[in-house]
């Protein structure tokens, strides 16, 4: 999306303590190079603390459906900013099929359930 000149605004979802610190490094490591994509443009980034919403749904739900409500959440999350920042859409990164929160029944059930009036690529 760079390379075509959208402009995107980074937003982290921190899920320490439940996510080692190097996650953290990763993703920031991944806003670095993709800021060398967009040289002249400062990147807005958005850390967001996620580990009070990984808590309820670990003490109030269901374990097996933690991935999903956490994956919903960040959308919700994401949303939020986007409407803020007066975005066009949300662009997740996300790849199908590596983890059981990224199957495609998955997918269309979040997008469903939260009624995005935007694009989510």
């Amino acid at each position: 999306m760079l390379k075509r000149g959208v402009m995107i605004i980074q937003v982290y979802c921190n899920n320490t303590p439940y996510a080692q610190e190097e996650a953290k490094e990763r993703a920031f490591d991944c806003i670095r190079q993709l800021q060398k994509w967009a040289q002249g443009h400062q990147f807005t980034i958005y850390e967001i603390p996620h580990d009070p919403n990984l808590q309820s749904f670990i003490a109030k739900c269901n374990r097996k459906n933690t991935c999903l409500l956490c994956k919903c959440m960040m959308y919700r999350e994401a949303y939020e900013i986007m409407k803020k920042e007066k975005t066009s859409g949300i662009i997740t990164g996300s790849s199908l099929g590596q983890v059981a929160s990224q199957t495609v029944p998955t997918c269309m059930l979040r997008f469903i359930n939260f009624r995005f009036q935007s694009t989510i690529l």
